[in-house]
């Protein structure tokens, strides 16, 4: 046992008594800063005192301090702005739900748009007149009578075969979409069986922007302000994720790679069949969706600024078993009204 007493020590100096035995023969003394004295403890319990406070007081601040840090580490949480904070990346495609949106303002408001839109254009599937057919498709060589026009975000060059979206960053609604001036078609007394429409995209150029470019088709009139795929009667293969789509406001289901910058994607149609398929850089990737009898118009879409080449059998396909086929009557078969 090592013990000090008062008055052995220097002014100032702490008194105190350390036992290493606890009992009721050896009481327990212990320092109390207020006197300087030792002061003895009886109990069977020892208790440790500093300043005015003893241990379990102390745990008790110890608790509290952690609910305070706890508390801080809260509130610092709620208070940094949003944008800071990491997010887990969403499709542009995944938007409506039960009618609420699920990706941004963008979705949903065009979803809306939408919606009052179809009310008052209702989807189509008239052909093209007889006129129009006779002099305006008939009277062209091939299928140069086929091209994309511009509207909305778009600007169409090259008799239709180039197509560059663009739109500024400040912009909100960040989709938009085009379609060709006639649908696929066949004239005259042809067996659908032996039909195949068929045209190519290429991405020449995509900007930061860019999130989805969809290719595909629909019908219409279609609204220009919605990707292929999301409204009413169209159907697309989209580029971020590789899905496709019908008429689908619920993020499309799994269906090819993802695409982009320097890839040739192509859309075709077997009336007969009504099945609809896509190729990636001459790649069939299988049928889409079959039974889909409509009559379908060639359509682009996306939500940012590229440059993109059509092909409508102009030139040679990538898909090699397009060969000879394209938007309207196979190159072999004439074309002639009944």
């Amino acid at each position: 046992m090592v013990s000090a007493v008062p008055g052995d020590e220097p002014e100032d100096s702490f008194s105190y008594s350390y036992s290493d035995s606890k009992t009721d023969d050896s009481p327990f003394l212990y320092y109390d800063d207020t006197t300087s004295t030792p002061t003895s403890n009886s109990s069977n319990t020892t208790t440790y005192v500093i300043g005015d406070c003893d241990v379990s007081c102390m745990k008790l601040w110890l608790v509290f301090g952690g609910v305070v840090v706890i508390a801080l580490m809260l509130v610092l949480y709620l208070c940094v702005p949003v944008a800071f904070r990491r997010r887990p990346r969403r499709r542009l495609s995944t938007w409506i739900e039960d009618g609420k949106p699920k990706k941004s303002d963008v979705t949903a408001d065009s979803y809306k748009r939408a919606i009052e839109y179809i009310k008052t254009h209702l989807p189509s599937d008239d052909l093209p007149s007889s006129e129009k057919i006779q002099n305006n498709i008939l009277g062209t060589k091939g299928y140069s009578a086929w091209m994309f026009v511009h509207g909305g975000h778009s600007e169409v060059t090259n008799n239709g075969r180039w197509v560059e979206f663009f739109f500024k960053s400040t912009e909100k609604n960040k989709e938009s979409s085009i379609q060709t001036n006639y649908p696929f078609f066949t004239c005259g007394d042809v067996e659908y069986e032996e039909i195949m429409h068929y045209f190519e995209v290429t991405v020449k150029k995509v900007t930061k922007q860019v999130n989805t470019i969809a290719i595909g088709l629909t019908t219409t009139p279609y609204p220009y302000f919605r990707l292929p795929g999301y409204h009413e009667n169209s159907v697309a293969y989209h580029s971020d994720d590789g899905r496709k789509f019908r008429s689908d406001p619920h993020g499309g289901e799994e269906y090819g790679p993802r695409w982009g910058k320097g890839d040739t994607i192509g859309c075709g149609y077997k009336p007969g069949t009504g099945e609809v398929f896509f190729t990636k850089n001459g790649e069939n990737l299988g049928v889409a969706f079959g039974g889909v009898h409509h009559t379908w118009y060639p359509s682009i879409g996306t939500d940012g600024s590229c440059e993109l080449e059509v092909n409508f059998g102009d030139s040679e396909f990538k898909f090699k078993d397009a060969k000879g086929f394209g938007p309207g009557n196979p190159l072999h078969i004439p074309m002639q009204l009944n």
